[in-house]
């Protein structure tokens, strides 16, 4: 509807455009505009009819708008002589013609044409006022014939349209099916050139046999791989090209296919020279232009042969590079898992001579100290020659390897036999080539990797690579392994430095105090055997020791005057005394190696009861160790001599444990105590 509006606009805009240049502007009277726009407003009217589908109001309105446009402007023209006033109302008359012609275009500009041509002859036709016909009669006349001349117009417009439609519909249908045949044409010619390219370029036999037999198609690798030019195959036939045992085989199948559809063989073919090549050929039914063929294809068995061939090869590289990936993991779990080194060593030497294929295989170790090689660990040997192998750098082809840094070989028995001319043992066992490799990590010399086989070596890339590889991580796990070997090494001498070094403090400390002398050894032996007696691990005996040791490391803060007082101490003198396991803590707590053995020296005077000091702990508040030294240190003191007492016998010194029992001590480390002296005394009287 919009494009209906545009044109309506752009028509009146035309008109007055029109008439104004004609006529001038004061032409434009309102006598002639008024009607004017009113037939207007009807076309509007009927095109709003028109494009609510209100198809028959909207003709029958625009029928009376060509009625009264026609008969309005030939009136008016004819009265007042003028022909401006038909030339503007001619507007209405194109516009209610072109709604009549169902917005066809060409109906609308055959109107169009007609209602110009038609007011052009009324303009010019002489004013009727004269006459003895009426001015409105000849008016409406003239209206009655544009309308009947418009729809004839219309009508007329509406079958030429139609049929030039039809007519142009029809000749691009045609086109078009002509296009598509042509398209279809020009596919099945290159689907047909794609066909005989793929056909003559396959790596293999392509043949088609009719009913007969014969040949009807082959490729070109049927004439060029077997010799036989078209002509001669069609003349030879199938049965020509296979063994004669398998002639009659091949017409039984080729009566199979027809008969199933398919069929596969294996076929031994002769081309024209005589050679005898196997194939696998396919056979297939097909059906072109209602004939039954047979087409089959045919490949080379040999070629599968090769390439099967090939595949189990890269399986066995691949096999032999994953066993060998495997090898070294393994020693590199080893590694992880075991820093002993002669479980490395065994590993190494069972990789090497599985994955390398050698008979016998040994590792020298290379002694910083002495610049020399020594006997490490072997395999595959039948004496134990070796086992007192003791090189020096240079010497034989081991220290040669060591201090030239290079693989060395030999081959050869007598070269073998001359080299080891020193070793009885290995001239029996009858090797015919060695190998000698140096290890070394991180640039350092870690020793010899000696290989012993009785066949010659055939090393390819890979072997040698691999060989290298191991020598790698030997030389690698050597080197963890005594880093370990080392650092234990320092460990445990550090670890006996550490004791040497509290059992230096307790002898000073019973040196100090003469009449505590061997009093810091005997009560840690005893303490020991009551800890292990009450079920203590090793772990926690250690820490033990080393408590009972330094239980009395605190008196080094206490004054002599005090601590070789011959009598009883004062009140005072005593509370200076009791500050010794307070000096203990402070000493010893610094030192992480100590800070387990701490209990012993810091609580050994609490008492079970909670009347000890220094902390007033009570029951199992006490540490087990503290409570343990607590009767071990009683027992010693009270059956060692004093300068202010003699010393107790030991059955009247259990009586006072066992007295004490629950008070100053634990009952069941009392009781468990008591056991172990009675059990000593008796082994003493039997003993």
């Amino acid at each position: 509807m919009e494009a209906f509006l545009w044109v309506l606009l752009g028509v009146v805009a035309l008109s007055l455009a029109v008439m104004a240049a004609l006529l001038g502007r004061e032409a434009l009277t309102a006598q002639v505009l008024v009607p004017h726009v009113a037939l207007l407003g009807l076309v509007v009217v009927g095109l709003v009819l028109n494009d609510r589908h209100r198809y028959e109001v909207a003709v029958w309105l625009l029928v009376c708008v060509l009625l009264l446009g026609a008969t309005l402007g030939v009136f008016v023209s004819q009265v007042s002589g003028d022909a401006g006033p038909l030339l503007l109302y001619f507007v209405p008359l194109v516009l209610a013609a072109l709604l009549l012609g169902r917005r066809a275009l060409l109906v609308t500009g055959a109107v169009t044409l007609a209602s110009v041509a038609a007011a052009a002859l009324l303009a010019a036709r002489p004013p009727l006022g004269g006459g003895d016909e009426p001015a409105w009669m000849a008016a409406l006349q003239f209206g009655i014939v544009y309308v009947v001349v418009a729809f004839f117009l219309d009508r007329f417009g509406l079958v030429f349209l139609d049929t030039l439609r039809t007519s142009v519909y029809q000749e691009a249908r045609l086109n078009e099916e002509a296009t598509l045949k042509l398209r279809a044409h020009q596919a099945l010619r290159e689907g047909e050139r794609f066909n005989d390219v793929l056909v003559e370029n396959l790596p293999g036999i392509f043949f088609m046999l009719d009913r007969s037999g014969s040949f009807f198609r082959v490729n070109r690798y049927v004439t060029e791989n077997l010799g036989y030019s078209a002509s001669e195959l069609q003349r030879l036939g199938p049965e020509a090209l296979v063994r004669p045992t398998e002639r009659a085989l091949v017409k039984e199948r080729l009566a199979e296919v027809f008969e199933k559809g398919h069929v596969a063989q294996q076929l031994t073919i002769v081309d024209k020279y005589g050679r005898q090549i196997p194939y696998f050929v396919r056979s297939t039914r097909v059906t072109l232009g209602g004939t039954d063929y047979v087409a089959g294809i045919g490949i080379d068995r040999s070629e599968i042969d090769e390439v099967q061939s090939r595949v189990q090869l890269l399986n066995v590289e691949l096999r032999e590079r994953l066993e060998r990936i495997t090898a070294l993991r393994d020693i590199d779990r080893a590694m992880a898992g075991n820093m002993d080194l002669g479980a490395t060593l065994n590993v190494v030497l069972q990789q090497v001579m599985q994955r390398l294929q050698v008979d016998a295989v040994s590792i020298l170790l290379y002694r910083a100290d002495s610049q020399t090689l020594r006997y490490g660990a072997s395999r595959g040997f039948e004496g134990a020659a070796l086992r007192r192998t003791d090189l020096r750098l240079g010497e034989g082809l081991a220290g040669r390897a060591a201090l030239l840094r290079e693989p060395l070989t030999l081959e050869g028995r007598a070269a073998f036999r001359d080299a080891f001319a020193g070793a009885s043992s290995l001239q029996h066992e009858e090797f015919e080539s060695y190998m000698a490799v140096p290890l070394v990590s991180k640039s350092q010399l870690q020793g010899v990797l000696e290989l012993f086989n009785r066949r010659p070596f055939e090393p390819d890339e890979d072997w040698s690579d691999f060989l290298v590889a191991l020598a790698t991580q030997a030389a690698l796990a050597i080197d963890t392994a005594r880093l370990f070997d080392d650092l234990e090494r320092s460990n445990h001498e550090l670890r006996l430095a550490y004791e040497t070094t509290i059992e230096g403090w307790a002898r000073a400390l019973d040196l100090k105090d003469e009449a505590t002398e061997g009093h810091s050894r005997r009560v840690t032996d005893l303490t020991v055997r009551l800890a292990r007696r009450l079920g203590m691990c090793e772990d926690e005996l250690v820490h033990v020791r080393r408590g009972a040791l330094l239980h009395d490391i605190g008196k080094m803060g206490i004054p002599d005057h005090i601590l070789r007082k011959p009598g009883p101490l004062t009140e005072g003198e005593w509370e200076v005394m009791k500050q010794h396991t307070t000096f203990a803590h402070d000493l010893l707590a610094p030192i992480p190696f100590l800070r387990s053995a701490l209990e012993i020296p810091y609580c050994h005077h609490e008492r079970f009861d909670g009347s000890g000091y220094p902390l007033g702990l009570e029951g199992e508040q006490i540490p087990l160790s503290a409570r343990l030294f607590a009767v071990v240190d009683v027992f010693d003191a009270l059956t060692s001599e004093r300068p202010y007492r003699e010393a107790w016998g030991p059955q009247r010194a259990l009586g006072y444990i066992a007295a004490q029992a629950g008070r100053h001590f634990d009952p069941a480390v009392a009781a468990e105590f008591m056991e172990l002296m009675q059990g000593s005394r008796e082994r003493a009287a039997t003993g």
